[in-house]
């Protein structure tokens, strides 16, 4: 709260990890739990916070590691985002006037050296995700394909995974 409000003094922007004092949110529960908590110490009183000033970063996890917990890592950020944004339709969303961000290469992590594959991957997560209401992403937008212009069956391949 003390720094939010030293934030919000210089009327700049703040980048809300999804952490708390039990570590990194996994779930979509998880994501949904620790940014809603953060919002709402941030918009309330105490602080005022202008809810189009928060950027939350819910995590995104490598994907298809072998892990079953792993394996709905993607799907669990893209669904975190329509809820705290409200995706396609933001008169639904649940913390109003956020933004969404994130780190889309940790999405492929566990394919290091498969560069084709994981471009695919990051252009395929950023597709849905963004349609869901992630706003912005730390990408390599210069290496990345055109949805359409990943061939099959890649896309396909990707779309399971992701």
């Amino acid at each position: 709260i003390k720094k939010a409000k030293i934030v919000k003094r210089y009327g700049a922007a703040v980048v809300v990890m999804a952490f708390d004092e039990v570590g990194q949110a996994a779930t979509m529960e998880d994501k949904i739990r620790i940014c809603k908590r953060a919002y709402d110490l941030l918009v309330g009183p105490k602080v005022g916070f202008p809810p189009h000033d928060i950027i939350f970063d819910p995590n995104i996890l490598t994907i298809a590691t072998g892990l079953a917990e792993h394996n709905n890592y993607g799907k669990d950020f893209i669904d975190a985002c329509d809820w705290i944004t409200g995706g396609a339709d933001p008169s639904k969303a649940n913390l109003p006037g956020a933004k969404i961000s994130g780190g889309v290469s940790n999405l492929s992590f566990g394919f290091r050296g498969l560069t084709e594959l994981r471009d695919a991957m990051h252009a395929v997560f950023l597709y849905h995700a963004i349609k869901n209401g992630m706003t912005m992403g730390i990408v390599n937008a210069g290496a990345m394909p055109i949805y359409e212009d990943i061939e099959q069956p890649m896309r396909d391949y990707v779309e399971e995974v992701s």
